[in-house]
This record gives C-alpha cells, sequence and structure tokens, in this order.
C-alpha cells in the first residue's frame, strides 16, 4: 500500500474541495458568515449518493452542509441545504446525514440551526423518502426536548420541508428570498391566482405578519445573520437550571425612571407599552419577537440588570386571536427556556363579535389561561392601566398562578367598564331618570371610583402591592431575587 500516494490525494482531493466550495457552494458560505470566523468544522462531507437508480451526478455531500462551530464562542450545530447542489432538495441520503448531526447536537447539549434553501424534495426517490423525511421531524421533536432547534428560511422551503420550520423554536426568515409553504407556490398561483408570486404565498411578510410563523424578519440575509448573532446573546446555554446574568450596559437593579410616574398620571390617554418596557428593562437590552403579529401584544427576550427573561405586554385594551396565539407562543419560549415570565396588563376584554366568536375566540381565551397555569418559572405581573373580567383574569394574575402581581396606583382593577357595569345594573333608574345622560356621567364616575380602584382588589388579595411606577423596576429586580432564590 503506498501510503505516500493515498496521503497525496487525500490533500488533492480536500484542496479541490476547499476550492469548489469557496467559488460556488452558497451553504459554505453562508455558514462562514454565520459562524465566528474559523470555527466551522464540517462533518459527514464525504457522503455521496450512489445506486443504479441514481438520475444525478454524484456530488460529495449531497446538497447538505453538516458541522458545527461557534457563535461568539458557544458551540452550535448546523445543517445548511445548499441550492447550488441538485437545488438544495431533500434526500433519503441527507435526510439521514441531517438527522444525524441533531442527535449529535442532542448529545452535546447545543443549539442547532437549520439553514433551510431547497426546491423540495427528490420525487424520483419515491415513497420512500416521504417516510424518511417522516424520521427527520421525529427526530427533531425528540430532540427539542433537550435543545434549541432554530430555522434560518434563506430560499423557499416547500411541501414536507415546510414542517421542519413548523417544528423550530423559533423561525427566523429573509425578507428578499425566504418563503415557506405547504403547498408549491407554482402548484397554488395556478389554482387561485396566476398573479401571485411565491411571496405573495409563503413569503417572509406573510409568514410574519399573518400566520406567526416567523418570530423575526430581516431585509436579507447577510442582516438575518447579524439578527441571529444577537439573538443568541439572549438564549440559554441549555434548558437546566435558573438562567445565569447576562453581561449588560446598565445593570443597575435600584435605577427608577420618573417618566413611569408620567406615563402613570397620564392613563386617561393610555398608557404606552413600549415606553414602559424601554424605561423598565436593560438599556440596548430587548428583542422583540413575532413583531409583526399580533401587534396589539408585544412581547420577546429581554435582561433585567443581566437576568434574562420573556416579557410581554398589552398595546391595545382588547385582544384578539392573533394577541392570543402570540402570548401563548412566548409563554412557550419562557417554559422551554426556563426563563422569568414579566408582564404588563391593560386589558379589558377578548375581541367580541360574531366573527371572533365562529373563529374560536372562547376556545383560544380558555386555551391561554391553561397555559398560564401550566407554566412552572417565576412570574411576575404588574397591572400598569386596565385590568377587567375575564381578560384580567386570564392574563398572569393570581387566579393562575403568578408568584407576584404589582398595581400603579392608578390601575383600574374591576369585572366591568364603568359604561357596562352601569348599562347592566342601572337600567331602571336610567329609565326613569329626567336627565339619564347625566345620570349615566355619575353613575360611571361612581362606580370607577369605588369598584375600579387597586385598593379594592389589593383588599381582596389580588394584587400583592401598589408599587409606585417609577419604582417598577427595583421592585421586579428584588422579586426575581427572592423567587429566583428559592428555587
Amino acid at each position: 500500500m503506498n501510503a505516500e500516494k493515498k496521503m497525496r490525494d487525500f490533500l488533492a482531493a480536500a484542496a479541490d474541495r476547499d476550492s469548489a466550495q469557496t467559488q460556488n457552494g452558497k451553504a459554505a458560505g453562508r455558514v462562514r458568515a454565520l459562524l465566528d470566523a474559523d470555527s466551522f468544522v464540517e462533518l459527514d462531507s464525504q457522503v455521496c449518493p450512489s445506486g443504479e437508480n441514481l438520475t444525478r451526478a454524484p456530488l460529495c455531500g449531497d446538497g447538505l452542509l453538516c458541522g458545527y462551530g461557534t457563535i461568539d464562542g458557544r458551540l452550535v450545530f448546523v445543517a445548511a441545504q445548499d441550492p447550488d447542489v441538485y437545488k438544495g432538495s431533500l434526500s433519503r441520503l441527507n435526510t439521514a446525514k441531517f438527522a444525524r448531526h441533531i442527535l449529535r447536537a442532542k448529545s452535546s447539549g447545543a443549539p442547532f440551526l437549520a439553514l433551510l434553501d431547497s426546491a423540495g424534495i427528490r420525487a424520483e426517490e419515491g415513497l420512500s423518502l416521504l417516510s424518511d423525511t417522516a424520521d427527520l421531524i421525529w427526530t427533531i421533536k425528540e430532540a427539542r426536548e433537550e435543545i434549541m432547534f432554530i430555522s434560518l428560511v434563506l430560499g423557499p422551503c416547500p411541501g414536507v420541508q415546510s414542517f421542519i420550520a413548523a417544528n423550530s423554536d423559533l423561525v427566523l426568515m429573509a425578507a428578499d428570498q425566504g418563503g415557506v409553504f405547504l403547498h408549491g407556490p407554482g402548484v397554488t398561483a395556478a389554482e387561485y391566482d396566476p398573479q401571485m408570486t411565491p411571496a405573495d404565498i409563503g413569503g417572509a411578510a406573510v409568514q410574519a405578519d399573518r400566520s406567526g410563523l416567523a418570530a423575526l424578519v430581516a431585509d436579507n440575509e447577510d442582516g438575518l445573520f447579524e439578527l441571529t448573532r444577537r439573538l443568541f446573546t439572549y438564549l440559554p446555554d441549555d434548558f437546566s437550571g435558573f438562567a445565569d446574568a447576562i453581561t449588560v450596559k446598565d445593570g443597575d437593579p435600584n435605577r427608577c425612571d420618573p417618566v413611569l410616574d408620567e406615563l402613570a398620571a397620564g392613563l386617561d390617554a393610555g398608557t404606552s407599552a413600549d415606553q414602559i418596557t424601554a424605561a423598565i428593562f436593560d438599556q440596548d437590552g430587548m428583542i422583540e419577537l413575532f413583531a409583526h403579529y399580533g401587534q396589539g401584544l408585544s412581547g420577546g427576550l429581554t435582561t433585567l440588570a443581566g437576568i434574562p427573561l420573556v416579557y410581554m405586554a398589552n398595546r391595545q385594551r382588547v385582544m384578539g386571536l392573533a394577541e392570543l396565539d402570540k402570548c401563548g407562543k412566548l409563554l412557550q419560549l419562557a417554559e422551554r427556556f426556563n426563563y422569568p415570565l414579566i408582564s404588563f396588563t391593560d386589558v379589558e376584554s377578548f375581541a367580541g363579535g360574531p366573527e371572533a366568536e365562529a373563529k374560536g375566540i372562547s376556545r383560544a381565551a380558555a386555551a391561554l389561561l391553561a397555559a398560564f397555569g401550566d407554566l412552572s418559572v417565576p412570574r411576575l405581573n404588574v397591572i400598569t392601566g386596565a385590568a377587567l373580567g375575564s381578560a384580567f383574569l386570564t392574563f398572569n394574575s393570581k387566579a393562575t398562578g403568578a408568584d407576584m402581581v404589582y398595581a400603579w396606583p392608578t390601575a383600574e382593577i374591576g369585572l366591568l367598564r364603568p359604561d357596562s357595569a352601569v348599562a347592566l345594573f342601572k337600567r331602571k333608574a336610567l329609565k326613569a331618570a329626567a336627565d339619564p345622560q347625566a345620570l349615566r356621567q355619575e353613575l360611571e364616575a361612581t362606580y370607577a371610583s369605588k369598584d375600579m380602584g387597586p385598593a379594592e382588589a389589593a383588599n381582596l388579595g389580588l394584587i400583592d402591592e401598589l408599587i409606585r411606577p417609577s419604582a417598577t423596576r427595583p421592585r421586579l429586580y428584588s422579586a426575581l431575587q427572592l423567587i429566583g432564590g428559592a428555587l
């Protein structure tokens, strides 16, 4: 055996492969752009299709680049579909390769990133490929019990491959080229409207604004890689234990912001969820998820004096189906990441009317109530505005198991809005009044002052304490220390 010749052949083949990847391999370029410089280590590079029924020129790697590297020094595993090789299509060979690397990530306890860009499955491989794809999806599902699985959609993600994205913890999309479609966009356009483009059917705007699949969207793939790296600063290394603190610019837990007192005093004009969260959490320490979906609710990942957590805040006082769904997604992230949840309540009701009822608003609200009750992570709630009726009950109340519920002194807490209460309970008096409008205003003012103040809720044990708005941050930090220390 000529060992020297074998060594020369190996080095020559490796050089040819590296040169081909540098010149033509889109997947390789993407992985290099995403991970820390010179950190990527490829595995299974020699996997190559073969056999009598092979209808394509065999290429090593089979259109899927797999390996591991680091993001800011943290270990991650990666599988990147290469649209320059067989159009990134799924095959029996590379689905097994994909699954094998997910299991490696699971064994290492490291997050897994899937870079998706594919024309679909290789139809010539027949029905058996569907079974292999099902095995891949099942591998993802089982691995997610122990590790994070995040999908970056950088091109088409059609058919059964859309199941990969849909089974991820988080989906990130490039607005200029990403698309997720259960049905091929060509088929959909032919059936519904030939003028429809793939972006119209399942592009980033559709999946971020309407379906709620995409948690984050960037203008292009370079922006998406930058966003992914930023996201990783908020993610846990694993799902065990109370999360370690993150180094932040403004870590003073006792910082008070007088703008919160001003916001509370101006409650009659409405509160601003974005101003409230910006004043309380660490500076430059927030990443909003599902920002374009269910816009009546803001939420995402942030830090409080370096403690990573999930937050949510009502932007609108009526929660529709999208807001309920978005809230549920955020609860799932808190539970999976073992992060505390902090919410800011300003809600009066759920969306009403025949359409909302027909679409299952009651079922969705009940499911959210149960989801709050099932949470095992520390939970804090601050009532900054309204907290009325069934919406108050559902949105992280003491009744659902919140560890601490605070209220600002200007909060409005009650069973009904004043106009609804007066209309329901004072109909006879209004009907008999000489000036029904004047009486209605008087009764509503009386109800608001006597029956909707936070003091009554405190007397009943529905809130733990009335707090000065400007002191909200130190109160929340103190509660996190108390609850975290008790875990």
